[in-house]
């Protein structure tokens, strides 16, 4: 028998592990952000807009914020470089 789960996120319900995932990793950019991440571990945002090349700083931004929200990366902002995402 399927136990019936509900996960809480972003003030919602999920019912499901895949809808949770379809939820956090959704989009046409995440993956490629993500996958961009995974192979450099630490990039600054620059570096990441230059290795993206047909994404706008708009939504590059949007994408991060969510998936920092989301827990997915943490941004090291510092003081010096105020645009600096390190992604562990």
């Amino acid at each position: 028998m399927i136990e019936d789960k509900i996960f809480k996120f972003n003030n919602g319900e999920i019912s499901c592990e895949v809808e949770l995932a379809l939820h956090v990793m959704g989009g046409k950019w995440k993956p490629i952000i993500l996958w961009h991440l995974g192979q450099n571990r630490v990039l600054r945002y620059g570096e990441l807009r230059r290795g993206i090349k047909k994404i706008t700083p708009k939504m590059l931004t949007e994408q991060l914020e969510e998936l920092e929200e989301d827990g997915m990366i943490y941004r090291e902002t510092m003081k010096r470089f105020l645009r600096k995402w390190n992604i562990h």
